[in-house]
């Protein structure tokens, strides 16, 4: 009972510290904006830029590698493959038929479910987690590809952008493995506490946006 009251402590803490949903059409830049600023709105660089510059995104990558590194086996690949698989027939598709509106509140639905996949240790099979990564990612995808793959520079910005949440899914495997291999029972149990803490963080924003 008492570890189950820390978790929830901490999980309301990283909530508090989260912001709107800030990465989207529509919405201002806070974290990274003085470095974003100075690269321009489209291109390979300003695409693999852009994923660190929302919380929810951000929160979303990392949270797909620690799952993947959880199940295990081939998910460590074709999990976060997955992902950005979905994130780029997201980007294809809200360029073409400007879906953004309905993406935001699936998106916090997103970091809800897998926050708590990870805090209750409840992972669906390979199959059809990947399929849950395809689809969530679908949704990152369409929110910040309305409006590109216009003009070839509009491609490298997509290009870009995913190789920029790559980068993030390799972070979060990284930290899955820290805390899956850790002999240390608190970090060991930090898998648990960020996935309690991403899901607070997806209630969070669903309620700011």
């Amino acid at each position: 009972m008492f570890c189950r009251l820390r978790i929830f402590a901490l999980a309301l803490l990283l909530a508090m510290y989260a912001t709107p949903v800030q990465a989207h059409p529509h919405h201002s830049h806070t974290n990274f904006q003085s470095f974003s600023q100075t690269v321009p709105d489209h291109g390979f660089w300003s695409g693999a830029v852009h994923p660190f510059t929302g919380i929810d995104h951000m929160l979303a990558m990392v949270a797909v590698g620690v799952l993947s590194v959880q199940v295990g086996g081939r998910a460590l690949f074709w999990g976060p493959l997955s992902f950005l698989g979905g994130v780029s027939l997201g980007g294809l598709l809200g360029s073409l038929f400007h879906l953004s509106p309905g993406a935001q509140a699936a998106i916090c639905v997103s970091l809800i479910c897998m926050g708590m996949a990870l805090a209750f240790r409840r992972v669906p099979p390979h199959v059809y987690l990947f399929a849950v990564f395809a689809f969530f990612g679908a949704f990152h995808g369409i929110a910040h590809g309305e409006g590109k793959f216009v003009t070839g520079q509009d491609m490298d910005y997509m290009v870009g952008f995913v190789a920029g949440s790559a980068a993030l899914h390799a972070v979060g495997l990284a930290i899955g493995v820290v805390f899956k291999q850790s002999q240390n029972t608190l970090v060991a149990n930090m898998a648990r506490v960020s996935g309690a803490g991403i899901a607070a963080a997806g209630l969070f924003l669903m309620f700011m946006s």
